[in-house]
């Protein structure tokens, strides 16, 4: 993991993101394993062949979205919910610990 200067930050999303829950989506995304980048064949007019992938559990089920070139606004939702959830969940522990 790297260390980010203030000056490296980017607003992206309106939800306030502290720097810890930033490190703890960063630890997620790098043990998620997405698949590598394969540029699209000359003759097609875009992108639509190549998807990223998210695995994950939701009430014990396993859950598959998938994401191409077309649905970027959805992926960028999608991972924002999922910052969401997980500084929910980091919240509820806390709160249990306290």
């Amino acid at each position: 993991m790297r260390d980010y200067k203030d000056d490296e930050r980017v607003n992206c999303c309106d939800i306030p993101i502290d720097d810890e829950k930033w490190k703890t989506l960063e630890m997620l995304l790098n043990t998620v394993q997405l698949p590598a980048y394969s540029a699209p064949a000359p003759y097609l007019m875009d992108a639509t062949d190549s998807q990223i992938r998210i695995i994950r559990k939701e009430n014990g089920s396993k859950v598959t979205e998938k994401y191409n070139g077309a649905y970027a606004h959805d992926f960028f939702d999608s991972i924002t919910k999922l910052a969401i959830e997980i500084s929910e969940q980091k919240t509820d522990i806390e709160n249990k610990n306290v």
